[in-house]
């Protein structure tokens, strides 16, 4: 019985360890600086000396850049939803740039596919073309953190190509802080028109000054669709997308070099009405046999403001430093599901020189460490804001406005108490019970067993004297 025991008890313990295995596989540490693991190259922030606007993609301009593949960070949305059953062509890849030129940041989008050109928008001031792009110079693991971003929206004419209509917003979130937001830039609504920041320079970026600072092209030639995108961003808009308790020491590591800074970059290309190809990576897809939006929901402790599930994590951008991870895939490795580039324009034949462009962040001017901060921020909790605010000034001298929203008072908790962890508390608890239940039952019967030994030693005692006072 004693064996029967041990062997019980080494069960519950093998068990266990088992359930505890299964539990550290599915909280496989995750970070929204790798996305290696779903086949996602990071991008790079390369300083060039200049860029033009003039609808041409080329090394000398923007450096290196980073091609993204069917579910290697380019991905089909379908009425705002991501599905296996609905993928981009194998023969299709977007090569992606970002370059800092000054107090400038430029981005860069061309997209080749063999599946045909987008089909045109309606919209109210005709039919166009719809490209987005999101940047963040934002910090930290929280998922809320990567939705804290500069988020810029093109439409172009599907006659001539120019810029017809723009809306911008930039959000900044922070982990303890009220949340912090400039006032949308629109074309399309009257009262945000003039909204937007006024840069050293003298200069109002509105939606206007961002319509005619890009350029947009669309070909197809011998089967192959080639949409090219550029436009140009103040470095001083990008960073009202951080919170103003980080700016200056974001804008100094920036400017610097100072240390390794990764933010995010996403994009979409509007292809028809309801579907869009985006760079990034869908919340929906799974990852440790659940979606990665239940694990961020269940790992990553609620902000003090709201749940935040992105639908769309965004893409690692290293304004400076260099990843830690895989290599980055330049856009001068062609692949055999990349379209053939013949009979492709001259202007869309620039590609990355490998012997001449490295894989490695141009910003490596080496400066004493920021004076203001000797440890990265920490940022383990993030909360949620509310939609744009309403903007009734005109041409505010400072955009940023500050949402009414409460305080973050509640202090920080770990979410310990996952679903998996509840399960391996209230199993482990369930075998210790029975366990001891057993055990209790098993000396319990073995004193029955025993007092009744005793008994019946005695009573054979007395008889036995009985027998002997007879004989006598």
């Amino acid at each position: 019985m004693k064996r029967k025991i041990i062997c019980f008890l080494l069960s519950i313990f093998v068990a266990t360890e088992i359930l505890g295995c299964r539990l550290d596989a599915s909280a496989k540490d995750f970070t929204f600086t790798d996305l290696s693991d779903f086949g996602i190259s990071s991008l790079g922030v390369y300083r060039v000396p200049s860029v033009s606007i003039d609808g041409t993609v080329s090394p000398s301009e923007y450096g290196s850049g980073t091609s993204f593949l069917d579910g290697s960070g380019l991905y089909l949305l379908k009425s705002d939803a991501y599905s296996d059953a609905v993928r981009p062509s194998s023969a299709t890849v977007q090569e992606s740039y970002v370059a800092l030129s000054g107090e400038y940041v430029y981005c860069a989008l061309r997209l080749r596919s063999a599946d045909g050109a987008p089909i045109p928008l309606n919209k109210e001031f005709g039919p166009c073309y719809r490209v987005s792009i999101s940047l963040s110079l934002s910090e930290g693991e929280h998922p809320a953190l990567r939705g804290s971003a500069l988020t810029n929206d093109y439409y172009f004419s599907a006659e001539d190509h120019t810029c017809i209509s723009f809306y911008g917003d930039r959000i900044a979130r922070s982990l303890t802080e009220k949340a912090v937001s400039a006032k949308p830039l629109s074309s399309m609504t009257e009262k945000y028109r003039e909204n937007g920041l006024v840069t050293s320079d003298g200069v109002l970026w509105n939606a206007t000054q961002y319509c005619n600072n890009t350029c947009f092209s669309l070909e197809n030639v011998g089967g192959v669709s080639t949409l090219t995108f550029e436009a140009k961003i103040p470095l001083e808009d990008v960073l009202l997308s951080v919170h103003p308790t980080e700016r200056d020491k974001i804008r100094f590591a920036v400017k610097n070099a100072s240390r390794t800074l990764c933010g995010s970059f996403s994009s979409q290309i509007y292809l028809s009405e309801r579907t869009c190809l985006i760079t990034g990576l869908p919340s929906s897809v799974s990852f440790s046999d659940e979606t990665l939006a239940s694990f961020m929901e269940r790992d990553y402790e609620k902000p003090a403001s709201g749940l935040y599930i992105p639908k769309i994590i965004p893409v690692p951008l290293y304004w400076c430093g260099q990843p830690t991870v895989k290599e980055r895939v330049p856009v001068s490795k062609e692949t055999q599901n990349v379209p053939s580039s013949e009979g492709i324009s001259s202007t869309e034949k620039a590609s990355v020189d490998d012997s001449t462009v490295q894989n490695e962040s141009v910003m490596n001017s080496q400066t004493p460490d920021d004076p203001s901060s000797g440890t990265a921020v920490q940022e383990n909790d993030e909360s949620v804001f509310e939609s744009l605010p309403d903007g009734d000034d005109l041409l505010p001298e400072e955009t940023q406005i500050i949402y009414d929203t409460k305080t973050t008072t509640t202090t920080k908790k770990k979410n310990d108490n996952s679903l998996a962890s509840s399960i391996l508390a209230t199993l482990t608890g369930a075998f210790l019970f029975g366990a001891v239940l057993i055990l209790c039952i098993y000396f319990r019967d073995s004193g029955k067993r025993e007092d009744e030994k005793n008994r019946k030693g005695k009573k054979k005692n007395q008889k036995e004297k009985r027998s002997d006072k007879r004989k006598d």
